[in-house]
């Protein structure tokens, strides 16, 4: 419209002029026609860069919803410890957090993380989140979706991503790198990781480890599937994790429902006990279980004290693009024999 706007103007002046008898000289004529000429040229160009602009980034998040950004986000906002966590190791610096329970430890956070403006539990806190004027948001699913019209409605961009198992290190840390710019630095953190995940399977044993994979909270008890954190470290392991192929539970997809009797059943040779809340209260939800059934005591793993509890800033809280620090966990534990050195 631009273009044609200023086209129409300068015709009608060309017309008036002409219209008043044209006494300007030759010179005079050529300079004015110069002026239109520029001025046409200047519109045409306008538009076409306007038509050539590509957006910085187009992220297709975990609900199939296509966020354009239009310019490289300079005020990012993680709602999640995870997503806190993998901003930071993909070269980010984040204007907030949200807040961090206190039996979490983050070991990779810098500390400067500790002086950002705190959103709320689960990011949970609007008026905080508006506050802080961000250019994007990161949220998760379920936690989130229903910030994305409110925010959406302050003219701020919300792309919602889980962080489940070990593939999804690979594919957040890839959506990051785009965000953050810093390919380059990402992807020499994906190859390290890589390498150290790639050198702990060298060392583990060639016979099948049968593992269960219970996981509890003050609420209930269940099983992890391959999906989760430690499922999927436990599968690059190449250990047989016996809920493997289970239903999951509604809502819950990393999950299958704890029965003590398939427990029994399966018996397996280790048992990996994940956890949410406070150490004590998950200590006492077992020694509960273990006095209220004596099948527990009939378990191999429970004779042989194969029993582990599994640190819950690798297992409860994604980590990322530290991986390698959950799968060396996981083996040095279970063997440690063969990992005596120290060096995975």
């Amino acid at each position: 419209m631009k273009k044609w706007s200023v086209l129409f103007t300068s015709l009608s002046l060309l017309a008036v002029l002409a219209a008043c008898g044209g006494t300007a000289s030759e010179g005079e004529g050529s300079s004015s026609n110069s002026a239109s000429d520029k001025a046409l040229s200047d519109a045409a160009g306008s538009s076409e860069t306007a038509a050539n602009e590509t957006p910085y980034a187009e992220i297709v998040d975990d609900t199939g919803r296509t966020v354009v950004l239009d310019k490289k986000p300079e005020k990012v906002l993680p709602l999640l410890p995870n997503l806190l966590d993998l901003f930071y190791a993909s070269g980010g610096s984040p204007i907030g957090k949200p807040t961090i329970p206190p039996h979490i430890t983050l070991q990779h956070l810098p500390e400067e993380a500790n002086s950002l403006p705190d959103v709320g539990h689960l990011g949970g806190n609007v008026e905080a989140i508006v506050a802080l004027q961000p250019d994007l948001v990161i949220g998760g699913q379920p936690h989130h979706d229903s910030l994305v019209d409110t925010l959406s409605q302050s003219g701020i961009p919300v792309i919602l991503l889980n962080l489940d198992n070990y593939e999804d290190s690979l594919a957040k840390a890839d959506i990051f790198a785009k965000i953050t710019g810093q390919q380059e630095i990402v992807s020499n953190k994906v190859a390290d990781m890589q390498k150290r995940i790639e050198a702990v399977q060298a060392k583990m044993p060639s016979d099948k480890t049968k593992i269960a994979i219970v996981h509890i909270n003050p609420r209930d008890v269940a099983l992890e599937l391959e999906d989760s954190i430690a499922g999927s470290t436990a599968k690059l392991l190449g250990l047989e994790n016996v809920a493997a192929g289970s239903s999951p539970l509604k809502g819950r997809p990393d999950k299958t429902p704890y029965s003590i009797e398939k427990l029994v059943e399966d018996n397996p040779d280790k048992i990996l006990l994940t956890t949410m809340g406070g150490e004590d209260v998950v200590q006492s939800r077992i020694r509960q279980d273990i006095e209220n059934n004596p099948a527990w005591s009939s378990l191999d793993a429970v004779k042989q004290g194969e029993i582990y509890f599994l640190p819950q800033d690798l297992f409860l809280v994604h980590p990322g693009l530290h991986f390698a620090d959950a799968v060396e966990y996981m083996a040095s534990t279970l063997y440690p024999e063969n990992f005596a050195d120290g060096n995975q």
